[in-house]
């Protein structure tokens, strides 16, 4: 999956890759690569998410570079309820 951002020079890249497993879980695993300008300069790098689904529950870790075009480098952990 490719998208643009609001700004021309800024794209994400996205590589998924899911497998079910036994009793309705599944493993997605999302490699990104984004390059574009942050702070004048062009960047480009490598990023990654790993989550887990139960029927009615997850968890993700995710590692975001340069977060929103920004100056910050981000871990993200993610729990989540289905209803």
């Amino acid at each position: 999956m490719r998208d643009n951002r609001l700004s021309p020079d800024q794209r994400h890249l996205h590589a998924y890759w899911r497998q079910p497993m036994p009793d309705g879980q599944r493993l997605t695993l999302d490699l990104l690569y984004k390059e574009g300008l942050v702070d004048d300069r062009m960047i480009q790098r490598w990023g990654a998410s790993a989550t887990y689904d139960w029927p009615r529950f997850l968890l993700r870790v995710a590692y975001d570079p340069k977060a929103n075009f920004g100056r910050d480098n981000l871990w993200r952990f993610s729990v989540g309820a289905r209803f």
